[in-house]
């Protein structure tokens, strides 16, 4: 996963990374400002929709409530992602709104703190477009643990990114139902394309809250050449919960 408003150099090394594909993203409409559709439940935060970085790049929210320190961590990983769109958006100056378009949406504020970025880059040498998704425990400030948040799963969590606020994963368990599932596909070219991609070495696994499909999806963080190969796994409540899932993600699914 990587934020759209890396600069040019640095989009060399993006590859698209825990990005959905351009296909699977497909053309949905653009998620309203942060925060606009995201009420204050029931020990959630209050969230404080922020001015426009620039044209058609929305700024992350920032918010209060909650244990202050906490909230001082998340506000924290917002100034950074912000200071990365506005390097962004200085990049290719000469482009329609910087060469970058992004639209950012709280989708879930309690019991975890849930942000999506939808974007478009065409800035630098791969132009690219997905959903990056951030998942924060209000009561630490810091992003999930899937290993804890999923202990059935085998989960050995990565390195956590802090200057891009990241956290992939691998799981054997996992990587082998997303393999299960591509033997299932009936374009036999993709099946040839893929399936080696997807069996040859220990996946970089990105996960996002699916609101729309009540899901959690499990997407495997691929190079931009094989980008098209990234279909995710999307596991139900039913799935979470034989995984033993912490109940407060199976809560977040569920709503």
């Amino acid at each position: 996963m990587r934020h759209a408003a890396l600069t040019a150099a640095a989009s060399a090394l993006l590859l698209c990374a825990g990005c959905k594909p351009a296909a699977a993203v497909g053309q949905a409409p653009v998620p309203p400002a942060a925060g606009a559709d995201a009420a204050r439940p029931a020990g959630g935060l209050t969230v404080q929709a922020q001015p426009d970085l620039g044209p058609q790049n929305q700024a992350m929210p920032r918010f209060s409530g909650g244990d202050a320190a906490a909230t001082a961590r998340i506000n924290l990983a917002m100034d950074k992602l912000d200071a990365l769109t506005r390097e962004g958006l200085g990049a290719c100056p000469d482009m329609p709104h910087g060469g970058q378009t992004q639209a950012v949406r709280v989708t879930r504020n309690a019991p975890l703190l849930a942000i999506e970025v939808t974007y478009e880059s065409d800035c630098g040498a791969y132009p690219s477009s997905g959903i990056n998704s951030y998942v924060f425990d209000p009561a630490t400030g810091a992003l999930i643990d899937w290993a804890r948040a999923l202990p059935e799963a085998g989960v050995k969590a990565g390195e956590p990114d802090t200057e891009m606020f990241t956290n992939a994963f691998t799981s054997a368990s996992l990587q082998a139902r997303l393999v299960a599932a591509a033997r299932k596909q009936s374009d036999a070219d993709w099946r040839n394309d893929c399936l080696p991609v997807l069996e040859g070495q220990d996946l970089s696994l990105t996960a996002r809250i699916n609101t729309e499909t009540h899901t959690l999806d499990i997407t495997p963080d691929l190079p931009h050449v094989v980008q098209a190969c990234g279909d995710s796994l999307s596991l139900g409540t039913a799935d979470l919960t034989a995984l033993k899932a912490d109940p407060r993600l199976i809560e977040a699914v569920r709503q």
